[in-house]
C-alpha cells in the first residue's frame, strides 16, 4: 500500500515496533501526483502563484515532512526537512511509473449494486464516499484507490476484486 496510508494509521511512537515497510529489491510501481491549471481558469495567475508557493523548497519540505516522503523531486527542499523519510530516495530508482488505468478500467458496480438492491447513495454511505464518486466509478470517469475497490468488492459480496473491476488493456 501507500506508505503514508500505512504510517497514518499507526501512532508514530509505534512505527518501529509495528511496521516493516519496504520496497522490494527489484522495485515496484510508482505514481506521480501533479497539479494543473485548467485552460479557461478565471484565476490562472492565482493558481500559478499557489503552485509556485507549494514548490518553494521551504514549503515543499513541510509536505515531505508531513507524509515522511523522501526528497526525490525538489532536491533543494532536503535542507529544510525536520523529519526522517520512511525510506531512502534512491530506492525509487528501481520503481516503475505506472500509467493511469483510465480507458482500460471497466466496472460491474452498477450491475452488482442493482442485484443487491442498493442505490448509489446507499453504496456511497457504506463505502464512505459520495454518491457522485459511485456515479463516476460506474461511468468510468474515476479510478478508485485500492482500498475503495476492496471495500466495494466486499460490500457487493464478491470474492475477488477482479469480479467487479476489469482491466482491459488489449493484451
Amino acid at each position: 500500500g501507500y506508505a503514508e496510508v500505512i504510517y497514518g494509521e499507526v501512532p508514530e511512537e509505534e512505527w518501529d515496533s509495528t511496521i516493516d515497510f519496504f520496497i522490494p529489491e527489484n522495485g515496484g510501481p510508482s505514481y506521480l501526483d501533479s497539479m494543473c491549471i485548467l485552460k479557461y481558469s478565471k484565476n490562472a495567475e492565482l493558481a500559478t502563484e499557489f503552485i509556485n508557493f507549494i514548490h518553494r523548497p521551504e514549503n515543499y519540505a513541510k509536505f515531505l515532512d508531513f507524509f515522511r516522503f523522501p526528497c526525490y523531486v525538489n532536491l533543494e527542499a532536503e535542507k529544510f526537512r525536520t523529519t526522517t523519510p520512511m525510506y531512502p530516495a534512491e530506492i525509487m530508482d528501481k520503481c516503475e511509473l505506472k500509467n493511469d488505468l483510465g480507458d482500460f478500467l471497466e466496472t460491474k458496480i452498477k450491475e452488482f449494486r442493482n442485484e443487491k438492491g442498493l442505490s448509489q447513495q446507499k453504496l456511497a454511505d457504506l463505502t464512505g464516499v459520495t454518491r457522485q464518486t459511485i456515479n463516476a466509478l460506474e461511468n468510468a470517469r474515476y479510478n478508485p484507490s485500492l482500498l475503495l475497490a476492496f471495500r466495494i468488492t466486499k460490500i457487493l459480496d464478491k470474492e475477488n476484486i477482479e469480479d467487479v473491476f476489469i482491466i482491459d488493456d488489449g493484451e
